[in-house]
């Protein structure tokens, strides 16, 4: 099995590949977790609990930091969302906000 630092070449040009901006292999000790996050899904989005890989369905922030404990390195990629033009009425858009947070590389 390949360590994860030889296939991060790969892995990032497949990332940019798919559109993202970057992909950089980060320790695991730097991610922070939060409480806020949960809470920021729960009364800003109107798609609350309606997706599985969203509060209340992903891990808490304790689950989370039990998770990243048992690794040493995480890979990390950059995606920037940018809203198209759309034909959709913006009350039936599921998010009421766009919010992104920029790890600086």
């Amino acid at each position: 099995m390949k360590e994860l630092s030889t296939l991060i070449p790969e892995l990032r040009q497949i990332a940019l590949d798919s559109g993202a901006n970057d992909l950089r292999l980060i320790a695991t000790d730097i991610i922070k977790t939060a409480a806020w996050v949960r809470l920021k899904c729960r009364y800003g989005c109107k798609a609350y609990g309606k997706h599985l890989s969203c509060p209340p369905y992903s891990p808490t922030p304790e689950e989370t930091e039990k998770i990243l404990s048992d690794y040493e390195d995480a890979a990390l990629a950059e995606f920037v969302g940018l809203p198209k033009e759309t034909t959709i009425d913006p009350r039936h858009i599921h998010h009421q906000g766009i919010s992104s947070c920029k790890l600086r590389m």
